[in-house]
């Protein structure tokens, strides 16, 4: 019950950094680049929580048989 409770907070937490992350207009998730200037990362970082939250719904599923 702890490993499911786990993924449950976890996917709670994936949920709500995604819902952040949607709905600031301002959010922005930038990397300095080596040679000077910036990556934008923003809707890598949506998709990687997006994965991730479905994931944790997998497991979690699982747990539940």
């Amino acid at each position: 019950m702890e490993t499911m409770q786990r993924f449950v907070r976890r996917k709670q937490w994936c949920e709500e950094q995604l819902r952040l992350a949607e709905t600031d207009p301002n959010f922005r998730l930038l990397r300095k680049a080596q040679g000077g200037g910036q990556i934008d990362l923003t809707e890598t970082h949506k998709k990687d929580l997006r994965e991730a939250r479905d994931e944790y719904q997998r497991a979690i599923d699982h747990l539940r048989g």
